[in-house]
Formats: C-alpha cells, sequence, structure tokens
C-alpha cells in the first residue's frame, strides 16, 4: 500500500509557519495584502476565491474580493488590474481562472505587474523559471515540490510524466522538474499515448480533469503519483487518478480531497509573503 502524502497537514504547518512571518512584518510596519478579482458566477470559482480569502484573513493576511459581472468588458477588467497595480498596499494579485471565452486570458495576465503574479502565470515569471532564476511559481506546482521535499522523494535522474499541459500545472511542473535534474515528459490531455506514456513514470504528476481516468494499469509499480484533478461526481470530489487501485502499486500518492489542493492555497500564501519580501522592503 503506498504512503498517503498528507497535503492537510503539511499546509497547516506552512501556514502556520507564514502567521509567524506575517507578524513580524507586520511589526516592521508592512501588512500584507491580497486582491482576488472574480469574473462571473461560476460556483467552483466563487467557492475556491472565498476560501483563498477566508484563509489569508486566517493567518493575518489582507483580503479583498472583487466582484466582476460575467459580461465585464475586457479593456474594464484590465482597468482594474491597471489600478491594483498601482495601489502600494497591494502586494499580490489573484486573476481566478477560467476566465469567460470573450476575455482574452494571457492577454489579460500581461497586463499584471509580474511582481504582484502569485499565482506565477506572467510570462516574465514563466521565462525565469525557464532561466532558473528566483520568481514567483505557480503554487501548485511549488506545492508539489513541497510535497516532494516532506516525504524524502528525489527528482534528480528520475522520469518525470506530466499528463495535462496547463499553465498553472504542466508547463511549470515540466519546468520546475527538469531545473530539479529529471527527465520530464509531458503529454496533452487528449493525447492518444497517455496511457503508454504514463506507464514509464518515476514521478508522474496529473491534471487532465477526467474523473479517475488513470488506474493502476496506467502507473509504473512503486510510481510516485501526484493527482491534481478536482471533479464533482455525484457530489462527491475526486481526483482524476483511480485512488484505490493507484495506491495499490505506487509508493506514495496524494489523495482527493487532501493532497495537492491544500497545498495550492498555502503556497499561493507562501508566494505573497516571497514578494514581499523580495520586492517591497527597502
Amino acid at each position: 500500500m503506498a504512503i498517503i502524502m498528507d497535503g492537510k497537514k503539511l499546509s497547516e504547518k506552512i501556514l502556520s509557519e507564514l502567521k509567524s512571518e506575517v507578524e513580524e512584518l507586520k511589526s516592521r510596519g508592512i501588512k500584507p495584502k491580497l486582491s482576488l478579482i472574480l469574473v462571473g458566477e461560476d460556483p467552483s470559482s466563487k467557492s475556491y476565491v472565498k476560501l483563498k480569502s477566508r484563509r489569508a484573513r486566517k493567518i493575518g493576511i489582507e483580503s479583498e474580493i472583487h466582484k466582476l459581472p460575467e459580461n465585464i468588458p475586457e479593456s474594464e477588467l484590465i482597468c482594474l488590474i491597471e489600478k491594483l497595480n498601482e495601489d502600494t498596499s497591494v502586494h499580490g494579485v489573484v486573476i481566478q481562472m477560467p476566465l469567460p471565452p470573450h476575455i482574452n486570458a494571457r492577454r489579460v495576465v500581461e497586463k499584471l505587474n509580474p511582481i504582484k503574479d502569485v499565482d506565477g502565470l506572467h510570462p516574465l515569471n514563466f521565462g525565469k523559471l525557464l532561466l532558473e532564476e528566483e520568481c514567483l511559481v505557480s503554487p501548485a506546482v511549488e506545492g508539489i515540490i513541497a510535497l516532494m521535499k516532506e516525504y524524502g522523494i528525489k527528482a534528480s535522474k528520475k522520469h518525470a510524466v506530466i499528463l495535462g499541459a496547463t499553465e498553472l500545472t504542466g508547463k511549470p511542473a515540466a519546468l520546475m522538474l527538469m531545473n530539479m535534474g529529471a527527465d520530464v515528459t509531458i503529454c496533452h490531455a487528449e493525447s492518444p499515448r497517455i496511457n503508454e506514456i504514463a506507464k514509464q513514470a518515476d514521478i508522474l504528476i496529473v491534471d487532465i480533469a477526467k474523473p479517475k481516468a488513470i488506474n493502476s494499469s496506467m502507473v509504473k509499480e512503486k510510481a510516485v503519483v501526484f493527482d491534481c484533478g478536482f471533479n464533482y461526481v455525484e457530489g462527491k470530489l475526486v481526483g482524476d487518478v483511480d485512488f484505490e487501485s493507484v495506491s495499490k502499486v505506487a509508493s506514495a500518492i496524494t489523495p482527493v480531497p487532501g493532497g495537492v489542493g491544500p497545498m495550492i492555497i498555502a503556497m499561493l500564501m507562501k508566494n505573497l509573503i516571497k514578494t514581499i519580501k523580495m520586492n517591497f522592503i527597502k
């Protein structure tokens, strides 16, 4: 039976440590502040934004939610982002994805000041990651790396396979693991070769938005599996990995819920503190 990598426990530990850092910053006259932008009425996005805001406040970070209508013109959204860029009291900005179809997400993200890009989506942060320079990296990927460190999982000389070429997880994970010395293969969610390529992985990261799509026949014996899936099936949250079968062949695995999910919010807060220390302290 695989080791269950407990993201909930580790995230609580990280948030506790961050609370002390927030108190220290406040003692120096710096009040960490996070702005969250929510466009539309998507239930999952609304729930996730509220959760981020609550977690921020719990550790002493000021947070504000900008709720915008589904049909807001792209130009108005960009105006808000530019306003937040200029607001010296705001240290980090989250543009909750996905955005409505009429809005060009990449163009919008490019308008965000990269030092306030706590989701690590700005091209400048991606470029710095590619060149192994200090930058803000996707909280999902930072969460996976933190779990690897916590459970003593090494990337060097391992074959890492990433299923799903998303900008929030797949692409930055590929760069991060490559920088850590892993041989990396990345598959698009609709690749016809997912089965055969997944089977080769020493480290398998799955983010394809297909509930329980990855089963034990597709996973190498003793592989380490990170399930980044977030799917509701009959009112129950499940991952992209069939936990019951895969946990019998893997050496370690993240559950859903309680694995990568809680780590994302913890590492988002860590990114906020990181950018304050890097860019807002003279």
